[in-house]
């Protein structure tokens, strides 16, 4: 098994228009990096003709699913953001486009990506979600969390969590659990914490240090190592984090209400199921100032319907609880490498 990235890779520019979708989006980065496409796209043609793989795998990696096509079978992984629906018509939104001057339309993005692809002798695609098209799909996700799962036909693997996925705790206890492994940026998320009186276990990945004289006096408790999500979140008042799927999902299994301070699309996406849910409040952490951040601490703390479906959405969705998703992934993988692709 050989692990490879093409040496091509830039910083991508900053884009005029805020898209609709992740498929957007990456249309519209690879057409302002056009020449670094075609190269990526050569590199891993290349790739496959020298290593002759039974399959390649691709995480969140649609170059290589388009230089596949038709020469090798594949698997992509990804969750419920980060692999939209490649059988989908068009580009499934999950926001309206913002920004500066009008979107391209998705007909004028497949014509130039077409061009590209023909340019290096890979298959052109029929419409602009098929970038992502591939033998089989190892969906890194449950449906609640994936924004486009009123048109999704894969199955969903589920998330994996290290030593299992908690349950609901029927014995609660005042304290709440906070998880930024990619620290904070925004002062207020802090002050608001210390200025809800809420009891709380806080992880800030390696930024303790950081902030540990701004939360001197108040009830947080700093934590130097991660969570063992399944035996310290079942029983707690309230899982507080950015909007990160591995400990959102373990909050959700716990039956636990949440507070989410997003700070990227895939977060935002999530924080949005959970509003949606009614299971906790959500918002941009930017946005966020002290004050608001202690109310929707102490309203998602201090609601117990919140809590009350919370708990019965653990169960609703127990079925993906402890799946065996890293195994069936491998099951997936040697199950494409044994077929014979036919192009």
């Amino acid at each position: 098994m050989e692990f490879v990235q093409p040496d091509c890779l830039q910083r991508q520019p900053a884009l005029t228009v805020v898209p609709s979708s992740l498929v957007h989006h990456l249309a519209l980065q690879y057409l302002k990096q056009a020449e670094v496409l075609r190269q990526r796209l050569v590199f891993w043609k290349n790739t496959i003709a020298e290593y002759r793989p039974h399959v390649v795998v691709a995480d969140y990696a649609p170059s290589l699913t388009m230089a596949a096509r038709g020469t090798v079978g594949s698997v992509a992984i990804g969750t419920g953001y980060s692999l939209p629906p490649p059988e989908a018509a068009e580009c499934v939104p999950y926001r309206k486009p913002f920004g500066i001057g009008p979107a391209p339309s998705e007909q004028f993005l497949l014509n130039e990506l077409n061009s590209i692809l023909a340019s290096v002798g890979a298959w052109k695609l029929e419409r602009l979600p098929q970038m992502n098209q591939a033998t089989a799909y190892a969906l890194m996700t449950i449906p609640i969390f994936d924004p486009y799962w009123e048109v999704r036909q894969q199955d969903y693997l589920g998330v994996e969590h290290p030593n299992g996925s908690p349950s609901p705790s029927p014995e609660t206890d005042e304290v709440a659990v906070g998880y930024f492994s990619g620290g904070i940026a925004n002062t207020a998320i802090i002050d608001g914490m210390k200025q809800s009186g809420v009891p709380m276990l806080l992880y800030l990945g390696g930024e303790s240090e950081r902030w540990r004289d701004r939360i001197a006096g108040s009830k947080i408790k700093l934590v130097e190592k991660p969570f063992d999500l399944k035996r310290q979140l079942p029983g707690r008042r309230l899982a507080i984090g950015s909007g990160s799927l591995g400990f959102v999902s373990a909050a959700m299994f716990a039956g636990l209400p949440q507070v989410v301070f997003c700070r990227h699309d895939e977060g935002w996406t999530i924080a949005k199921a959970i509003h949606m849910a009614q299971i906790g409040f959500a918002g941009h952490e930017h946005e966020m100032t002290a004050d608001r951040v202690a109310s929707m601490i102490e309203s998602a703390a201090n609601t117990s319907l919140m809590r009350e479906f919370a708990v019965a959405l653990s169960a609703r969705y127990s079925e993906f609880r402890d799946k065996a998703t890293l195994p069936k992934l491998v099951q997936l993988v040697l199950m494409v490498a044994q077929q014979k692709y036919a192009p």
